[in-house]
């Protein structure tokens, strides 16, 4: 995994308001991190295009 890439994850357990399900996610973890972590930090987006939120 390489930060910038963008990958589909199962974020089924969460606690509270947390998004769930498999969504599309951004890896923001530096590569040296990547590659002997064993976790990585995602930005998690939505799949949902349609609806524009103004800001």
């Amino acid at each position: 995994m390489k930060r910038g890439e963008i990958y589909y994850a199962d974020l089924s357990l969460t606690l509270g308001s947390e998004m769930g399900k498999l969504r599309p996610v951004l890896i923001v973890s530096n590569d040296i991190s990547n590659r002997v972590a064993t976790t990585v930090t995602i930005l998690p987006l939505t799949s949902n295009v349609t609806r524009v939120y103004k800001g």
